[in-house]
C-alpha cells in the first residue's frame, strides 16, 4: 500500500519515517507553508527526495494529480488544519482518511486536546476515520486508546499523539488497511473548537484550583501558558499546584504566602494554588523567584 501523508506539523514525522522505511509512502501533501513548523516539515522532506506537494486552496486539482501521479492508494492527515473541498473528498471517497484524537463523535473540532486537558481526562482515543465534507464526521476505520498521564501538557500530549500514529496506522493495516469495513460514528456528540484567547484566562473567583491546574496544563507549551493579569502587566502560568489548606476566606487570587520552601501560594476558591512557572515580559522565573523579583507581598492579588 502506497500513503501520501497530508499534515503541516513536524509532529507528523515518526508517522511518516515509518511509512517511507517501509517503502509505503507515496508522497506529502503540505499545508501552511508560511509557518515555521511546516517548513521545517517541507525542508525534511526535500532533504529525504520525498515527493512533495505544496496545497493551494485555489488548485485542488493539483492534489488529484498528484494523488495519480505518485501512484498512491490512499492519502491520510494528521495535525491538519484544512478542509478539503468537496472536489477533494467526492473523488477520493473510501481513500482519503484522518486521524483525529478524540473517541469520535466526542470532541469533533479543531483542538481535541486542549478540551480533553481541560476536562481533566485520563484518556483518549486515536480515530482514523473517512473525510467528507463535514468536520470530524466520516465513517470510523479504526481507533486506539491513548493514555493522558496526570501531569500532561498540550504539548507532551502532541508528542504522545504523534509517537502513536505510527502503531495506529500499523495496526490498521495489519487488520486489513483499505479492505477494512467502516462504520458510523454513535454516541452523543460535541465540538472541539479552536481555543480563543478568552478560554485561555484564567478567573480565579470562580475555577477552584483543580480547574486552574487543567486549564494551566491545556494551554501550556513552549510558547505560551493560560493567562492572568497583575496590574497592568498580563503573565502567563505555565506550571501549577493545587495544595490542601486552608484559605482563610481570603479572595480567590490572593497571595497568602510566599517564601521558601513552599514558594508562592494563592487562595483559590476551595483551598490552596501553588503557582510553580510564571512567565512575563521580563523573563520566565519560578513562582518565587517572581515574586522576589518583583517584591510581591502577602495580600497582594491577581486579578
Amino acid at each position: 500500500m502506497k500513503i501520501i501523508v497530508v499534515s503541516q506539523s513536524c509532529l507528523s514525522l515518526p508517522l511518516i519515517q515509518q511509512l517511507q522505511a517501509k517503502g509505503q509512502l507515496a508522497g506529502v501533501w503540505l499545508h501552511n507553508v508560511r509557518a515555521e513548523d511546516s517548513q521545517q516539515l517541507g525542508w525534511f522532506c526535500q532533504q529525504q527526495n520525498i515527493p512533495l506537494q505544496i496545497i493551494d486552496p485555489a488548485q485542488p486539482q493539483a492534489l488529484l494529480e498528484h494523488f495519480d501521479t505518485v501512484a498512491a492508494d490512499c492519502a491520510i492527515s494528521a495535525f491538519l488544519s484544512y478542509l478539503f473541498p468537496p472536489q477533494i473528498t467526492e473523488k477520493l471517497q473510501g481513500r482519503l482518511m484522518n486521524i483525529h484524537a478524540s473517541a469520535l463523535p466526542q470532541l469533533r473540532g479543531a483542538d481535541p486536546l486542549y478540551w480533553l486537558l481541560r476536562q481533566g481526562a485520563d484518556e483518549t482515543r486515536l480515530s482514523l476515520h473517512q473525510v467528507t465534507d463535514k468536520v470530524d464526521d466520516g465513517d470510523l476505520l479504526f481507533q486506539q486508546a491513548l493514555l493522558i498521564h496526570p501531569f500532561d501538557t498540550h504539548q507532551s500530549l502532541s508528542n504522545a499523539v504523534a509517537t502513536e500514529l505510527p502503531v495506529l496506522i500499523n495496526a490498521w493495516i495489519d487488520a486489513g488497511g483499505l479492505d477494512v469495513t467502516a462504520w458510523a460514528q454513535e454516541g452523543e456528540s460535541s465540538s472541539a473548537p479552536k481555543v480563543q484567547i478568552s478560554e485561555r484566562q484564567i478567573d480565579w473567583s470562580s475555577m477552584s484550583g483543580l480547574d486552574i491546574f487543567n486549564l494551566v496544563r491545556a494551554c501550556a507549551s513552549a510558547s505560551q501558558g493560560a493567562w492572568f493579569r497583575f496590574g497592568q502587566e498580563y503573565l502567563q502560568l505555565l506550571e501549577c499546584t493545587p495544595l490542601e489548606g486552608d484559605n482563610f476566606h481570603l479572595e480567590p487570587g490572593m497571595i497568602v504566602h510566599l517564601g521558601a520552601p513552599k514558594g508562592i501560594l494563592l487562595a483559590s476558591t476551595d483551598g490552596l494554588l501553588r503557582l510553580d512557572v510564571i512567565s512575563s515580559p521580563g523573563g520566565i522565573f519560578s513562582g518565587l523567584r517572581f515574586a522576589e523579583r518583583y517584591r510581591l507581598q502577602a495580600g497582594h492579588q491577581f486579578i
